[in-house]
């Protein structure tokens, strides 16, 4: 995802590594490490610096959840990425609030309506007013400073502001919006109500990649042309869902992510549909399916989490 890129330091609850060269510092082992140490679980993410900010790597649950400023197709990649740029890099890990992730991707992923409301002219106000108003829904992103504070409007009303080291609530934020910003600060503003995230990302989507193809190797040695039929599938399927476009198919390399898709709520659906297809090809259908988590027995649980597991019906 290519993104918006902020000077000013995004909001977090702590820090847990801040401008670390990245020459000192193992990527693989942390990009893992929700994996292997629960202190790592929470929502977080990355941030990547030259002289300015080059990338974020969102993670939900400590899992990478999708980046900003790259568009390749997995976090292997992206570390590689990093790797082969001759400028010192550094990274900065930063934990965010319960709840504010879905504004922190938003106002990294989306082009504000408006922009630069200067608060010494009563810019944001004006518009605040106009929201409560109306009960209109909205997201302030507030640049004071070196950093910024997310405040989303939800129906007119104000409960919560995300800022850099702390998180205001209730009427504490009516109060930090009109009488604790400096004159100078500014403010964006992103339209109508934040979604919440897709229920998969860069991680569950790498790993029903590798599982779809750890699959199709265990059915090979009794159903070789499976690989020929998933081709043909594959290529049929890839022209009806929009999400498929960031994917290929080869009989040799089995199915890969080119680039990571912009949309990935329908992904479990759309490999539910291929798998299901390929199952109904085989002489055995029912036998088939049940193949699929059976291979794939040590990622049981998480592929479960996926919603693919519930969708064929295992």
């Amino acid at each position: 995802m290519s993104g918006f890129l902020a000077r000013e330091a995004l909001p977090y609850s702590r820090t847990f590594l801040e401008k670390v060269p990245l020459q000192f510092i193992n990527l693989d082992e942390l990009a893992r490490g929700a994996l292997e140490d629960r202190n790592f679980a929470g929502d977080a993410y990355w941030q990547i610096d030259a002289d300015e900010p080059l990338a974020y790597m969102i993670l939900r649950s400590g899992r990478p959840y999708t980046i900003i400023g790259y568009s390749g197709p997995s976090t292997t990649a992206f570390i590689n990425w990093l790797r082969r740029d001759k400028r010192e890099l550094t990274l900065t890990y930063r934990f965010v609030e319960d709840g504010a992730l879905p504004f922190l991707v938003r106002c990294c992923s989306e082009e504000p309506v408006l922009q630069e409301l200067d608060n010494d002219k009563g810019d944001l106000m004006e518009v605040f007013q106009a929201l409560r108003r109306n009960e209109d829904s909205g997201l302030f992103r507030i640049r004071s400073g070196e950093v910024s504070t997310l405040v989303p409007v939800d129906g007119g009303r104000l409960q919560v502001a995300f800022g850099a080291g702390q998180s205001l609530r209730g009427k504490s934020v009516l109060s930090f919006l009109s009488e604790q910003l400096d004159p100078g600060s500014t403010a964006d503003f992103f339209p109508g109500a934040t979604g919440n995230l897709a229920s998969v990302g860069i991680a569950e989507t790498q790993l029903l990649v590798g599982a779809f193809n750890t699959w199709l190797e265990a059915a090979i040695p009794t159903w070789p042309e499976c690989t020929n039929i998933a081709m043909n599938l594959f290529k049929t399927l890839k022209d009806k869902e929009e999400c498929l476009s960031s994917f290929d198919y080869s009989t040799e390399e089995g199915l890969s992510m080119q680039s990571f898709p912009s949309d990935t709520e329908r992904i479990p659906k759309v490999f539910a549909s291929l798998i299901g297809s390929m199952c109904k090809k085989h002489p055995a259908p029912s036998a088939c399916s049940k193949l699929f988590m059976s291979s794939n027995r040590q990622n049981k649980m998480a592929i479960e989490a996926t919603g693919l597991a519930s969708l064929l019906g295992l």
